[in-house]
Order: structure tokens, then C-alpha cells, then sequence
């Protein structure tokens, strides 16, 4: 049903009360209501021919049985109610009511209902013209004469310019190349209470995700092991593409940072760009959820251990019935590989650890006559052996375990230079430092006493010869 206007539409009718008007035929000259369309609206006038009663409305044609229903009454002569008719002939034609009226005043305005205000505006079709200012409402819809829109401002400063909340039942379509962006402050794009914010590219909508609950999800559209942060590589073309990668254009910065309730705790740097750097007050190796290796604040080295015990910088805790403490393996296949080399604080070699032939091993201390000076022989080697006190004991804490050796602080006494540490010192846990010795450092003085008993020897030997007249 739609509402039609025509010329020169005029019949008449009998009609009496209140009902439908029941169509008579045109007058000469005139059209007939048939013209309006079966089911249209249209603006009609009914009047009296010799009386005062008259009516103007909206009516509905009908061309079964040629009527027009009197839809609703817009004036009348019955205070704008629909007109009690009265018998006699009345004209009824098609009119354009005042109050429907649009007109284009002396001024340049266009006019709905005698006010430059419009109420219900339809429009069908292309509308064309100069490039003034067209302006509805205040700061409701604004086109300057630039061709920007405004809605909610009457300063447009782009091609759509919205003060307030835009709520979008579809898709938003750009130009390549475009950008969202906001020129003056915080740009917010948010989703509904309960749902994602999912970003795509390439025909794909869920590239990139920020759930709900504030985890960013890439190439994944649900939190991997309940991280904040996951990220899925689901490259299947072997070309070893990279999970994620961090790149810094300038040396000595950090590419990650660990902290806790806002204290760093550690960090992942490179230096120099050759190399990278794990800091941290301590760092600590798992797997299966059990500390395996810990290198400590002090920078010491725990393997099997939680803390570091006798002072050592790295310390190993193992079970010797099963495992090995320190195993060391030469791929070399040629003899006389070095397994473990020892330098004083000078860097010069003090000694080592290397391969003997296939399956023994040579330990080595440095004894290079360019290392020595003041070299003199040894004297007085017999006295000192024959005051050493071999002895045989029982070691503590194990079952009984028989030993031999000497007590190290007797024998200190007379080779301090076998022995290391002092008698009875302790370590700052109460613990006691033990001393130790090194029986490698007794060689030399069982050899000079050797020779000296040999020497004696000799000489009693002479003398023997001499009284048996040989």
C-alpha cells in the first residue's frame, strides 16, 4: 500500500454517516479514484453540494466495489472528527491538505508544514544539487560545504566525523593502505562483557585473540597450559620459521624482563649483539618439577644440590653406588689427550690430568726448571723420614674402614709442604676444615734419603772392604 497523488480526481457519492464512501463515477473533466490504485492511499475531500458539512482526510481505495474507506480524518467541519453526513449528493476529490504541505519559502528555506522543522522525512531516490551546508538537528547530522559528514558536530574535519558511540550491526570496509587511529588521546577497542577481540588478515578471522578473560592468543584461539600469552606455530612446511623472535637494533639492552609484584627479579639481554646474557639473583634447571642444577647468588655451581657445601664453587651431589661424580670422555683418538688442566691466578699451568697410553692416566704437576729458581740440593732427607710416624687407624663414620697413612699435622711438622690446612681449624658453620696431605709430595724426600742412606752405604761398604783387605 503506498500513498498517491493525482490530478484531476473528482466523483461523487450519496454516502451517508460515517462509513465508507461508495464511488458514483468522475465529473466531466474530472478522473475517476480508480486511478489512485487498488489498496493506495491518497488525500481526499468530501463536502456537501448545497450544504456546510465537509471533511479531509487520508482514505484507502478500493476497486471492489469502487469505495473509499475514510481512513483518518486530518480536519473537518466536525472539529476534526469524522463528519455524521446526511443524505444528498456529495463531490469527493483528491486534495493536498495545508498540514501536509512542503513548499520552498521567499527566503531560500524549505518548508514542512509551514516550519523550516521536519518531522518523518522519506526519501527514495538520488539527491543532487550545490555543495552548501546541509544541517539537521543541533550537532545531530551536518554536511559542510566540503563534503564531510558530521554526526554529533557541526565542525566535520574528515569525510565522517562521529562525537559518540557508533553501534555496528555489520562489517566495516576500508580502502588498502587505511588506519584507525585516534589523533589526540587513547584509542580503545573493546568487545562485548563476555566476548574476544580477534584480529585477521588473508581471509582469516582469528589470527590474532584477546579473550575475555585478558589473554592474547596468536595462532591459537584458546590459552596454551593456561598462559597469558600463547603463541602457536602451526607451520607444517619444515622451512624452520621461528615460534617468536626478538630483535634489538642497539647493543647492551634487554630483550626480556622478569619481575614480581614489580621488582625485577631477571632479565634476557645481548651484548654487544654477539651474544646473549641470562641475568638473575640465582638461576635454577628443572625437569620433572625437581631442581637438577642451581647456579647460585655467589655464582657457584650445584649440581644434585640446593646449597653449596666445602666451600667449592661447584659442588656435586650424586649417589656414588650408581652414577659417577665427574666422567670425562676425549673423542680424540690419538694419545695423551689433557682431561683436566690447572692454572694459578697468573694463568700458568700448575698441573693437569691427561691420558697415559689407552687406559691409564698421567697426574701432573708443573716442574719446569723456567719455573724454578734457587735450586739447591736436598739435605738432611733421612733425618726427616726417620721421624715420620706411619701409622694405622680407623676412619670415623664408616663401617670400620681401616686406613694407614700419617696424622697431617705430624706430618706438617716435618713436610708442610705435603700437607695443606691447619690442626684443628673449623669452618664458619662450626664444621671442622680438615686438613689433608699429599703423599705425591714425599717423593723427593724418600728419594734424597735413599740416596743419602745409599751414600752411608757405600761408605761402610768401602770400610768393610778396607779391613777385609780387599
Amino acid at each position: 500500500m503506498a500513498l498517491a497523488l493525482k490530478d484531476r480526481v473528482k466523483e461523487t457519492t450519496i454516502v451517508v454517516g460515517t462509513g465508507a464512501a461508495t464511488l458514483l463515477g468522475s465529473s466531466i473533466g474530472f478522473q475517476p479514484f480508480s486511478v489512485v490504485g487498488n489498496g493506495n492511499t491518497t488525500y481526499y475531500c468530501i463536502s456537501d453540494q448545497f450544504g456546510s458539512n465537509w471533511e479531509v482526510g487520508i482514505g484507502t481505495y478500493s476497486s471492489s466495489g469502487n469505495t473509499l474507506a475514510r481512513t483518518t480524518v486530518l480536519a473537518s467541519s466536525n472539529a476534526g472528527a469524522l463528519v455524521v453526513f446526511t443524505t444528498g449528493v456529495k463531490d469527493v476529490f483528491v486534495t493536498y491538505p495545508a498540514e501536509k504541505g512542503v513548499w520552498y519559502d521567499a527566503s531560500g528555506n524549505v518548508l514542512f508544514t509551514g516550519t523550516t522543522t521536519a518531522a518523518n522525512l522519506a526519501y527514495t531516490g538520488t539527491l543532487t544539487g550545490g555543495t552548501g551546508v546541509i544541517a539537521i538537528g543541533t550537532n545531530q547530522i551536518y554536511k559542510d560545504a566540503s563534503g564531510n559528514v558530521g554526526i554529533g558536530t557541526s565542525s566535520p574535519s574528515y569525510k565522517l566525523d562521529v562525537n559518540g558511540a557508533v553501534n555496528l550491526g555489520g562489517n566495516i570496509f576500508t580502502t588498502p593502505n587505511s588506519t584507525i587511529y585516534n589523533a589526540s588521546g587513547d584509542l580503545y577497542i573493546r568487545a562485548g562483557t563476555s566476548g574476544a577481540l580477534k584480529l585477521g588478515a588473508n581471509g582469516t578471522n582469528s589470527l590474532m585473540t584477546l579473550d575475555s578473560s585478558g589473554n592474547l592468543l596468536v595462532g591459537t584461539t584458546s590459552p596454551i597450559l593456561n598462559s597469558v600469552l600463547s603463541i602457536a606455530q602451526r607451520n607444517s612446511t619444515g622451512n624452520g620459521s621461528s615460534t617468536l623472535t626478538l630483535d634489538h637494533y642497539y647493543a647492551n639492552n634487554k630483550y626480556i624482563n622478569f619481575g614480581w609484584y614489580g621488582t625485577t627479579i631477571g632479565s634476557i639481554s645481548q651484548t654487544s649483539g654477539t651474544s646473549i646474557v641470562i641475568n638473575s639473583p640465582a638461576l635454577t634447571f628443572q625437569t620433572g618439577s625437581i631442581d637438577r642444577m642451581i647456579v647460585d647468588s655467589s655464582g657457584n655451581l650445584l649440581v644434585g644440590t640446593p646449597s653449596q657445601f666445602g666451600s667449592g664453587k661447584v659442588c656435586v651431589s650424586y649417589d656414588g653406588t650408581v652414577y659417577n661424580g665427574v666422567a670425562l670422555r676425549t673423542t680424540n683418538a690419538a694419545l695423551n689427550s689433557n682431561f683436566v688442566t690447572f692454572y694459578n691466578s697468573a694463568t700458568t699451568n700448575c698441573g693437569g690430568i691427561s691420558q697415559n697410553g689407552t687406559t691409564t692416566v698421567n697426574y701432573i704437576t708443573s716442574s719446569d726448571y723456567r719455573l724454578k729458581e734457587n735450586i739447591a740440593p736436598m739435605i738432611g732427607a733421612l733425618d726427616k723420614i726417620a721421624n715420620l710416624n706411619p701409622v694405622t687407624y680407623i676412619w670415623k663414620d664408616t663401617d670400620n674402614e681401616v686406613g694407614e697413612g700419617f696424622i697431617a699435622h705430624e706430618l706438617q711438622a716435618i713436610c708442610p709442604l705435603a700437607v695443606s690446612g691447619e690442626k684443628d681449624a673449623v669452618n664458619k658453620d662450626g664444621s671442622i676444615k680438615a686438613q689433608g696431605i699429599d703423599p705425591s709430595k714425599l717423593v723427593a724426600l724418600l728419594t734424597a734419603s735413599i740416596q743419602e742412606l745409599k751414600a752411608i752405604i757405600d761408605t761402610q761398604q768401602e770400610q768393610i772392604n778396607s779391613l777385609l783387605g780387599k
